[in-house]
This record gives structure tokens, sequence and C-alpha cells, in this order.
């Protein structure tokens, strides 16, 4: 596997890619990648479930944010911002459940949600 620096840097001696045994990429906001991409066992059960499912046809923009949720690019989160966390990052920058002095995995830079609207029965 590849790794690419965040910055343009010369490759360090010995192995490839560490500078004095630490690993030269930052480290991913909340201290973990979230990775929701589906193994292909579980897609294909997904895949098989959801014909029942409604659907919605999503906005380039909509599905632009929905694959940086699923490849981790806004890690630390896990989903779209309900109302309550939408409005605590819009206005401190900080999840709802998030306490003053509390770790990295309660900020979030912007508020990431979907205009998709459930369905009624």
């Amino acid at each position: 596997m590849t790794k690419t620096l965040a910055f343009p840097a010369p490759e360090p001696e010995g192995h490839p890619y560490s500078v004095d045994g630490h690993d030269p990429l930052i480290e991913p906001h909340g201290g973990h990648l979230v990775d929701l991409i589906a193994a292909p066992a579980r897609a294909a059960e997904l895949k098989a479930a959801s014909r029942d499912w409604p659907s919605w046809d999503l906005t380039p923009r909509q599905l632009c944010d929905l694959e940086l949720l699923l490849d981790g690019s806004f890690s630390p989160l896990t989903g779209f911002l309900g109302r309550a966390d939408h409005d605590a990052v819009c206005r401190r920058m900080r999840l709802a459940g998030a306490v003053p002095g509390g770790t990295a995995q309660a900020r979030s830079p912007s508020p990431s949600t979907s205009r998709a609207s459930w369905p009624t029965r």
C-alpha cells in the first residue's frame, strides 16, 4: 500500500515510511479513521435487503457528502448531523454532547447534514 504524505518531504532514510520510528502521516481527527464501507459479504446482504426500502434521488452535493462520510473524510463523524448537533456545530464548532475541554472526537469543523426527507407512513 502506498502512503501519501500530507506535505512535500524527502523520503526518510531507513524504513521508507517512518521518521525516527514515527509515522509521518497526520493523525486522523479524533484519533482513528472511520471506515463505513461495507465488506463485500455485508454489502451483498444490504443490497438484497434494500430492495423494499424507500429510495431517493440524491443531488450531486448529497452524493459527495455521503462518499466523504463512507470513506472517513469526515472522521470522527459516522453519519449526518441531527438538528441538535447541527445547531451546536454552527454555534460552537462542537457536537451537542461535547463538554468543554473534552476530547477531539467531540469537535466538528463543519455541519454535515442531509436534506433528504424521511417518508411518512
